[in-house]
């Protein structure tokens, strides 16, 4: 499993704007992109695992790339509400 340690500089509004890694994680993620290009976890090639994941994707109606970039940044907005109203609590 891929542990990162990362720190965030973060802008005058407290909007994260950079990431810093220590060298090994960032070694360990090269390492991981590298094998991640190689394939998916159970020996499926990348390729067919992207096949598979955007007909899955069309198939719970998310067909073309605009709709799928506006799910991912719903999904982002409410992972960022979370974590904003998480730390009010």
């Amino acid at each position: 499993m891929l542990k990162l340690n990362e720190r965030f500089v973060v802008d005058a509004a407290g909007h994260p704007v950079e990431v810093v890694l220590p060298i090994e994680s960032y070694r360990q993620l090269l390492a991981w992109v590298a094998e991640a290009g190689r394939g998916v976890p159970g020996g499926e090639p990348l390729a067919e695992w992207r096949k598979g994941f955007r007909e899955a994707m069309a198939r719970a109606g998310y067909s073309s790339r605009e709709q799928i970039v506006d799910l991912t940044r719903q999904i982002k907005r409410e992972v960022a509400d979370e974590r904003i109203f998480g730390m009010q609590r």
